[in-house]
């Protein structure tokens, strides 16, 4: 694998990383604010509340349907096959390794941990390109929540005007 190509899958996960970290801390405060905000409408929520609360589920469902057509449109037919070559040479790393623990003779041990080296390179390489397929799919699958919960994070830092409250 090229350097270029280790660094670029890097930035993938980092991405990945970040985009989930501001969405978690984003969803924190947004979770906080309108808990609050809960606590303190009672039974009579001002019109204000009213609207807050009716956007919660409309935004919710909104995301997650955003989220399956993304990955639903990132998503290649190569990747099913991508994660059946990963599991095929992960089984086939496993056979080797059991095979190499029940070598009898010194002979077969050295061509069983030879055949162990090829099958642990091959489903190395596997799993190398199904995880730089995998980052920008979950990125794919994050960006409407991360999107969603950093505006109502933003919009409800906001302070609101003295007759508003």
């Amino acid at each position: 694998m090229s350097v270029t190509r280790r660094r670029t899958q890097s930035l993938d996960w980092m991405n990945l990383a970040f985009k989930a970290h501001e969405t978690l801390w984003a969803s924190a405060v947004v979770i906080a604010h309108r808990t609050q905000r809960m606590a303190m409408a009672g039974a009579v929520p001002s019109a204000r509340d009213h609207a807050e609360f009716a956007r919660m589920w409309p935004e919710k469902v909104a995301a997650v349907a955003s989220s399956a057509r993304r990955v639903a449109m990132s998503a290649k037919p190569s990747d099913i096959t991508l994660g059946a070559q990963v599991i095929g040479a992960s089984m086939n790393a496993w056979l080797a390794y059991a095979a190499l623990a029940g070598s009898r003779t010194p002979g077969q041990f050295l061509s069983r941990q030879a055949r162990l080296a090829q099958a642990l390179t091959a489903a190395q390489r596997a799993t190398s390109a199904a995880t730089a397929r995998s980052a920008r799919v979950a990125s794919a699958a994050i960006d409407p929540f991360h999107r969603t919960t950093r505006s109502n994070s933003r919009r409800l830092a906001k302070p609101r005007p003295r007759s508003a409250r």
